[in-house]
């Protein structure tokens, strides 16, 4: 993943594991800057703090085990699914592993799909978000 910049704050939604891998690169950048130069008393600023603790949050998430690839293939398949962005991104960010699940993150799930499209829907997200599914 290269580096990145961001045009329009606004312009869309990021999933867990995109925001995973900027602060991996951002603490990365950190570590080599903080090489480079000369070690300083000044400790750690309140943004790196937030940073380190968001870090940790989601390696126990399932943007741990994701790839680019994996969420770019599951979108593919999703296409035609008739669901929102919102409602697929929380599909990446969840890993839901139940029909309840499902019905909490799709609304008005009921009337939208049938319980074998729901079936489906978890049999996607499993294969392409259980964890090893990137490996």
């Amino acid at each position: 993943m290269g580096s990145r910049r961001v045009l329009d704050p606004c312009a869309g939604l990021l999933s867990n594991y995109e925001v995973f891998e900027f602060l991996k690169e951002k603490k990365a950048s950190r570590v080599e800057t903080k090489s480079a130069r000369a070690p300083s008393s000044v400790g750690p600023l309140a943004a790196d703090r937030v940073a380190n603790v968001e870090d940790q949050y989601l390696s126990t998430t399932p943007a741990a085990s994701q790839s680019a690839e994996n969420i770019q293939e599951f979108l593919n398949v999703m296409l035609e699914s008739g669901l929102t962005k919102a409602e697929k991104l929380q599909l990446i960010n969840c890993r839901p592993k139940t029909m309840v699940e499902i019905y909490v993150i799709v609304e008005a799930c009921e009337e939208r799909l049938s319980e074998q499209h729901t079936e489906v829907l978890l049999s996607i997200v499993d294969r392409y978000f259980a964890p090893g599914a990137s490996e």
